[in-house]
């Protein structure tokens, strides 16, 4: 049978999936040394009534992005886990041991915005700006401005 949806069926139908492109902008400021760099890759985008999930690859890791556009939310998941779940939201600073090649890396990210410049999720279109703090071991180590867009893509 199918998974009965608990939330939103009323107001919308929720479980339509389609394919996007997403477009990753990071300027991350570390010390006086700017970092900036683009990413694209293709994912697929799922209306779950209240919110909007993406899911894509980025270096052979699974990462979900959960847009909660009401909210002014975003969630980050990497790798389906739980422990990797990142929460931006505004005045919000959000623990987590970060997995890295290295090992685990105790990670905090001190939200200052998450602003949606427009949202057309049912299109396939989307873009938000995300500025937070980066901190290791309580101390801060870098300021980073996100830039997520998404387009729809055709076939």
């Amino acid at each position: 049978g199918l998974p009965i949806c608990t939330f939103g069926s009323k107001a919308r139908k929720g479980g339509e999936k389609m394919k996007v492109k997403i477009r990753l902008k990071s300027k991350q400021k570390i010390g006086e040394e700017l970092d900036e760099f683009t990413i694209e890759e293709k994912g697929v985008l799922l209306n779950r009534g209240k919110s909007y999930l993406l899911s894509y690859f980025q270096d052979n890791i699974h990462h979900s992005l959960e847009f909660f556009p009401s909210e002014n939310k975003l969630v980050m998941m990497r790798n389906w886990k739980e422990t990797q779940r990142v929460e931006y939201l505004s005045g919000i600073k959000w623990s987590v041991d970060y997995e890295t090649e290295l090992g685990a890396m105790p990670l905090s990210f001190d939200t200052k915005e998450v602003k949606y410049l427009y949202e057309e999720f049912s299109a396939g279109r989307a873009e938000l700006r995300l500025s937070y703090l980066l901190y290791q071991f309580e101390e801060m180590i870098a300021e980073t401005e996100l830039s997520i867009a998404i387009f729809p893509l055709k076939g």
